[in-house]
């Protein structure tokens, strides 16, 4: 498998979800959560959608990465606790040279 071959319905078999009964919400969160699956292993490889789609051993990772998305939705407003997903995202993408890591 591919990482372009991953769609919303492989997502929701991967995750245990039964597709028949997702209703639109649940549909969106799944395309959100692919999208930024497919874009966190993007950034962190440094290679292009197409290079990325050459390598089927990354489509197992985006599915990972968006299991944990999917499975670690919540967000704590903690000093001592940030989600580890949300963190390595905003990570990626930080212009600060100082570390925000607790």
């Amino acid at each position: 498998m591919k990482v372009n071959d991953i769609s919303a319905e492989v997502l929701a078999n991967y995750l245990r979800v039964d597709y028949r009964d997702v209703n639109y919400a649940e549909l969106d969160l799944l395309e959100a959560v692919l999208t930024a699956a497919k874009a966190y292993a993007r950034e962190y490889t440094g290679l292009t959608p197409a290079a990325m789609n050459k390598r089927e051993d990354l489509a197992i990772a985006v599915m990972v990465i968006a299991q944990d998305m999917y499975d670690n939705r919540a967000m704590v407003a903690d000093r001592n606790y940030v989600n580890e997903t949300v963190r390595s995202l905003l990570d990626l993408h930080s212009v600060n040279l100082v570390s925000k890591k607790a």
